[in-house]
């Protein structure tokens, strides 16, 4: 089973071979039938009423007919069962865990109606998650079972809203904002922006840790402008639909209600049945950013996916990152979506660019929502080999790990950096670790195969949420989250036409632009 084009994924279909019921019958004793007793009758089990046992009484009137019904009976009944056990077998196969890893190559995608909200501008769609993401937790004493993540996977957005070789068109992409408004518009003045000609995509995280938040989010939705949820927008929209899902069409006045006390709230929510998860921070800056959250605000942070596809740019937009094969397998693994399109781009029903992008989204780490939000590395050996992790200092760096897979790709987009300026920007200093922690000064090389060994496209990914990297500019991906709210900078890649703009060069598949950047003081002014 492959990773191609979606719905590639089908389950594996569960093994009927061996049939709980097909043993033979036992052999029925010969009872002696004496004239003066009535025989006792064995007591019938609940699975010989379900399933009856055929009795061959030959020679006795109507037993053919009667033998031929508890036949048609007890066969009625297994194919219940065994529907039943195959519905349990699937939904078990396609469950997607949330152990901030991958469910390994037996993941599926559940179809194009869930994962593709196709929309233009008007219906901006993207997720991000923060460093301390407050994924809802599984029901608990409590806890009701609800859908407080609002989670949308993927947006696709159509050629003509990144239309780059039409003079005047651009996109523009900028990166983690924090509510630092003041930048914000400087750095659209220092790009030229025009709305009218322009395609602007935020990487996530608009809210939190800056002082103008409320600022921010309206000139996104006044603006329809596109983006990716992040890791802290996601608590955002965690709390505010909690709010509302509690406190019903009053819930502002049943939120000031509670106690300013966490353990008294939780108290009261306990017997009202409308306690919260218990990693979420009561009182919190993303519960106040909730509370006081305007409705269509709200309504934007929910509206913005996991990722977005720029397929005419073959590249992808996510708030941390993705990974290029599932880790639960070799990245040579015949499954493994590159490994896919290189036998199709060799002629076994090629699926295009686009497919082999979407196969790659498809794969079940690329699926959760944590790591889309959260991930910063890869461990690629030792006791959590496979596993993802959001700590800075460990593991090898997703975007190493994406950057070595793409260069085996010898297909269309496939190139070198060589007089392009692209950035080698793995610097750090010691306020690194207080935004993320140390940054490990080497990683890990292992090559899984020769520079340009498959015939599959490279993917670029465009993110944020390294503040810590900086400028992390590489071949197939670019990192823009620069750490503005930390009083550094506020980046934003220009593609199209970057006539009279000041910055650094930087090439995406087949287009050149440029890397343009704004000061910033600490807290986003």
């Amino acid at each position: 089973m492959a990773y191609s084009q979606p719905p590639s994924y089908i389950p594996d279909e569960p093994d009927h071979a061996a049939r709980p019921y097909d043993a033979p019958e036992p052999a029925h004793p010969q009872l002696p039938q004496p004239s003066t007793y009535r025989r006792a009758r064995p007591r019938r089990s609940i699975l010989d009423e379900l399933l009856p046992i055929p009795r061959h009484d030959a020679g006795r009137p109507g037993t053919s007919v009667d033998a031929l019904a508890r036949a048609t009976r007890r066969s009625a009944a297994l194919g219940v069962v065994l529907v039943f056990l195959a519905a349990v077998v699937f939904l078990a196969a396609t469950q997607r865990t949330h152990a901030h890893g991958s469910t390994g190559l037996s993941g599926i995608w559940t179809g194009h109606a869930e994962v593709m909200d196709v929309g233009g501008p008007s219906s901006p769609d993207g997720t991000q998650a923060e460093s301390e993401s407050l994924a809802s937790e599984e029901a608990g004493e409590g806890i009701a079972a609800q859908d407080f993540d609002k989670y949308k996977y993927l947006h696709v957005v159509g050629a003509s809203h990144t239309d780059i070789e039409t003079e005047g068109k651009r996109v523009i992409l900028i990166g983690d904002v924090h509510g630092s408004y003041q930048p914000l518009l400087r750095l659209m003045d220092a790009v030229r922006y025009d709305a009218t000609n322009d395609t602007l995509i935020h990487v996530g995280d608009l809210v939190a840790k800056g002082d103008m938040t409320p600022q921010v989010l309206a000139y996104m939705r006044e603006g329809n402008v596109l983006g990716v949820r992040g890791n802290h927008d996601q608590p955002v929209v965690q709390w505010r639909s909690w709010m509302e899902w509690g406190g019903g069409a009053d819930w502002r006045d049943w939120v000031d209600g509670l106690p300013r006390d966490e353990t008294a709230a939780r108290s009261v929510l306990k017997k009202q049945g409308k306690l919260y998860p218990q990693k979420w921070k009561w009182q919190g800056e993303h519960w106040k950013i909730a509370r006081n959250l305007l409705d269509g605000d709200y309504d934007y942070l929910v509206g913005l996916p996991l990722t977005l596809h720029l397929p005419s740019l073959h590249s992808i937009v996510v708030h941390a990152g993705l990974l290029p094969f599932d880790p639960s397998a070799p990245p040579s693994d015949a499954r493994q979506p590159l490994v896919v399109a290189s036998e199709q781009a060799a002629g076994k029903a090629p699926s295009g660019r686009t497919g082999e992008e979407l196969s790659i989204l498809a794969i079940p780490p690329n699926r959760d929502a944590w790591n889309l939000v959260n991930m910063r590395g890869l461990y690629e050996a030792g006791r959590h080999k496979g596993e993802v992790t959001k700590a800075g200092s460990k593991g090898t760096p997703w975007s190493n790990v994406w950057n070595r897979e793409m260069m085996r790709c010898a297909g269309d987009g496939s190139w070198w950096a060589d007089g392009m300026g692209e950035l080698g920007t793995e610097k750090e200093d010691h306020e690194d670790a207080a935004i993320e922690g140390e940054e490990d000064a080497e990683v890990d090389e292992t090559r899984s195969g020769k520079d340009h060994d498959l015939q599959c496209s490279p993917v670029t990914v465009i993110y944020g949420h390294a503040a810590g990297r900086g400028l992390d500019i590489k071949q197939f991906s670019k990192g823009i989250d620069t750490g503005c709210v930390y009083g550094r900078q506020l980046t934003a890649l220009v593609l199209g036409d970057t006539t009279g703009l000041a910055g650094e060069p930087v090439r995406v598949d087949a287009h050149e632009g440029m890397l343009v950047s704004v000061e910033c003081t600490k807290g986003g002014g």
